[in-house]
């Protein structure tokens, strides 16, 4: 899991990715870095802002009297297995975006070299780094999740077929 540091500002200051470039970029394109600046700004405590692609990051927060100082992240990371399909349906929601499309053949290469983390492990691994950072200790519901799953509007997202959940369940 790669580590990520940030100055007040959102100048990238270290990391150990050797893709830096390409997942800060995706970092910042996908709305995640805006959402964690935001929240660190408001509160101190981590977030781990995601996007439609299932990709999960950690943040958390050094501050000195209340001033934001320095932003620590880890991630990437996806928190279920990732299909090829199931990326690139969930590119499309980015459509949007100015990204060129060698930029998107190379991010769709390294998501593939991205550990899977399951999302309690990875949650754990936050509050870690918030106790490393303020020598504070959080409960895993302390950790404030923002997915930019919920970016699509609401009319269009696909309806939950609820009995076939129940069924699931049954077999379960």
């Amino acid at each position: 899991i790669y580590t990520w540091c940030y100055d007040a500002d959102g100048q990238l200051l270290h990391s150990n990715c050797p893709q830096e470039m390409l997942l800060a970029t995706a970092f910042s394109l996908l709305g995640c870095k805006d959402a964690a600046f935001a929240h660190g700004a408001q509160n101190d405590e981590p977030i781990q802002p995601g996007t439609s692609l299932g990709l999960i990051w950690s943040v958390a927060f050094d501050k000195k009297d209340g001033v934001l100082e320095r932003v620590y992240v880890i991630g990437p990371v996806f928190t279920t297995e990732a299909s090829f399909s199931g990326i690139d349906k969930a590119l499309k929601h980015y459509g949007n975006l100015d990204i060129s499309m060698s930029w998107m053949n190379e991010f769709t290469k390294v998501l593939t070299t991205l550990p899977v983390v399951p999302h309690i492990i990875f949650t754990r691994y936050a509050m870690m780094l918030h106790y490393c950072i303020t020598g504070q200790t959080l409960g895993s519901s302390d950790i404030f999740r923002s997915d930019q799953a919920g970016l699509a509007e609401p009319g269009k997202m696909p309806k939950r077929d609820r009995h076939k959940i129940w069924q699931n369940e049954q077999v379960l």
